[in-house]
């Protein structure tokens, strides 16, 4: 009982943990993208 309960323990961790990864990506493309638009708006002006 005790080591599946550890177990569920570590697939949530892993899971918080892929999904934090996901939420980073997600975070730097779009400072990426947002630093391109502000860079085209600069070019176009």
């Amino acid at each position: 009982m005790n080591m599946h309960h550890f177990d569920s323990q570590e697939a949530q961790r892993l899971h918080t943990q892929k999904v934090g990864n996901k939420f980073i990506l997600g975070s730097i493309a779009f400072s990426v993208s947002f630093m391109a638009l502000c860079i085209v708006i600069m070019l176009a002006i």
